[in-house]
């Protein structure tokens, strides 16, 4: 690692490397930045650093330039290379410092109040997730669905929808919605037709970017019920997360006999359940798979 002589350092920006901002080219905003201050021979005055999320995944790309306080959300190459000259326009201006108050700009959101566990009753949310389509007809046809569906789900419940690609919102918005609204239990259904990666990587990794910014929410996510398993599962209702340690499983009705059925289920650690799962099998018994020849012998 690099230990730059920082003292001629008048300028420090803080380049958004998180997910959302990543996704949307995060990356070339590092470089147009970096690349600017290096044609003007700024580097002694200007030092750049890489941070995970800011908290303003709406906002992206997020660039934040201190001791100044000012929050850039960068959309194009002109406005990356105009914030080593100071020179942005004011509508990619996120927030800016007056009087030592940190004023936000009109057109940009307020954003979630910081998130604080209430006392009482914990306020629940359903969000089903669709898989999007470009033809908005099929898009439609996944928010008749969920209201129809509506009136077989506890009223005090909020139901919400979203999808992974091709329509609005999207799974991180959905999210989002439900905490606005005060869910602090979420618990995620996929209707997708055919799962694939969808259900076992793409939605997981997800709420566990959620995860990050509502700690104080729990969230449980019914692949289960969704699954191609082998096992009737039609008794299960949905299971709950109650700690790094315990399940809770809630049934439809009461089965002396379901608890069998976990023998056969199985349950992993979620670090180890992904595409090749079934391939390198986890357990806590006395045993250890050293060779497995498919279709011949363990």
């Amino acid at each position: 690692m690099t230990t730059w002589n920082l003292t001629q350092m008048q300028r420090h920006l803080l380049i958004c490397n998180g997910a959302t901002c990543m996704g949307a080219g995060a990356e070339e905003v590092t470089q147009q930045i970096r690349d600017e201050i290096r044609k003007n021979r700024l580097d002694e005055h200007i030092h750049t650093s890489r941070t995970r999320c800011n908290g303003r995944c709406k906002d992206k790309c997020v660039v934040i330039d201190y001791p100044k306080g000012t929050w850039y959300s960068v959309q194009h190459e002109e406005t990356a290379r105009d914030i080593v000259h100071e020179a942005v326009e004011e509508e990619a201006i996120i927030y800016s410092m007056e009087n030592g108050v940190r004023k936000r700009s009109e057109n940009r959101i307020k954003g979630i109040d910081k998130y604080k566990k209430r006392k009482g009753p914990m306020k629940k949310a359903v969000l089903f997730v669709g898989h999007g389509s470009r033809l908005e007809a099929g898009n439609i046809e996944v928010r008749q669905f969920v209201e129809q569906t509506k009136e077989y789900i506890d009223p005090a419940l909020l139901v919400e929808t979203c999808f992974l690609e091709f329509a609005s919102p999207n799974i991180e918005d959905g999210i989002q919605l439900c905490v606005e609204k005060g869910a602090d239990e979420i618990h995620v259904i996929p209707i997708i037709l055919l799962h694939a990666g969808h259900s076992k990587l793409h939605i997981p990794a997800e709420i566990e970017h959620a995860k990050e910014h509502f700690p104080d929410v729990q969230f449980t996510y019914e692949t289960v019920l969704t699954s191609d398993s082998v096992l009737d599962l039609n008794i299960l209702e949905k299971v709950v997360i109650k700690d790094p340690t315990t399940v809770e499983f809630h049934l439809h009705n009461p089965n002396s006999t379901f608890i069998h059925s976990l023998l056969t289920l199985g349950i992993i650690p979620k670090h180890s359940y992904g595409e090749e799962y079934a391939e390198n099998p986890v357990g806590s018994g006395p045993y250890k798979l050293v060779q497995w020849d498919k279709g011949q012998q363990i």
